[in-house]
């Protein structure tokens, strides 16, 4: 049997640094919403496990850790075939190989018997990346500690526009270039990311980003993560669907795209095959 999915891509609508843990790791408070700009993932019971992917992924494969676990907590003696087609840019703060590690677990546990229970499924997903527990629900999440989901929110209704510049963040460098006097003075708002000032230091062409993404005259703006993405959020497609093409007539080099909440992390895509 083969399983298809749509690993959905996510926007952190604020983002606020609260202080580092001994460990190095830095405490969060962030609102974050899943958005249908999509990886495609075929998964397939195998002798092996093999990813193949369309693009050159940076860094360890998460998937291919994911895989691994789930096969191990399964008992399996076989593996995965696992395809992926990239659609969510890398480095570009959506969460894509988060998303796909997630999505990955979801299909091997449909896949594989016997069936994990979901708080399980959560403890494995957060062993794989912070991130990662977020696109098992999806949805509106509010994130606290180093990113996991504390809260369930309404699934926002504004269609948003996203700018990607063709530059890649390496989230730890960005991390690591923070400063605490980088977070606002003044009360919190949507759009607000404290690490946008440290990504900009270390990537000072990303300004041009943020203040085109600004002149949008979106209800809210801001970076995703720890960048390269920016977008502006709209109450309608229309107003939307402008802003888009305002922005690439502008021909700033990077990609653009329209938009919308999802209420999960993944979703079927094309249904299944024996």
């Amino acid at each position: 049997m083969t399983v298809r999915l749509l690993a959905y891509a996510k926007l952190n609508l604020s983002l606020e640094i609260c202080g580092q843990r001994a460990d190095g790791m830095h405490e969060i408070r962030s609102i974050a919403q899943t958005i249908d700009l999509a990886d495609r993932i075929q998964i397939s019971a195998r002798a092996k496990t093999r990813v193949f992917c369309d693009e050159s992924l940076d860094g360890p494969n998460i998937v291919e850790k994911a895989a691994a676990i789930v096969l191990r907590e399964k008992r399996s003696r076989g593996g995965l075939e696992i395809r992926i087609e990239k659609r969510i840019p890398v480095g570009a703060g959506l969460g894509g190989g988060s998303s796909d590690a997630a999505a990955v677990l979801v299909a091997a546990n449909k896949l594989l018997p016997p069936l994990i229970g979901d708080v399980e499924l959560i403890d494995m997903a957060s062993s794989l990346g912070a991130d990662v527990p977020l696109f098992l629900t999806g949805g509106c999440m509010r994130l606290t500690g180093v990113g996991h989901p504390e809260q369930k929110m309404p699934t926002r209704s504004e269609v948003f526009v996203l700018v990607v510049p063709e530059i890649r963040c390496a989230t730890v460098d960005v991390y690591r270039e923070w400063r605490s006097s980088d977070a606002p003075s003044q009360s919190r708002a949507l759009g607000q990311n404290d690490l946008y000032p440290a990504a900009a230091r270390l990537h000072p062409e990303l300004r041009m980003y943020h203040d085109a993404i600004t002149q949008t005259g979106g209800k809210y703006s801001g970076m995703t993560g720890s960048g390269s993405a920016f977008y502006a959020a709209f109450g309608s497609c229309a107003e939307a669907m402008r802003a888009r093409d305002t922005l690439a007539r502008q021909e700033l080099g990077c990609r653009v795209y329209c938009c919308r909440a999802t209420a999960t992390g993944c979703a079927e895509a094309g249904g299944e095959e024996a």
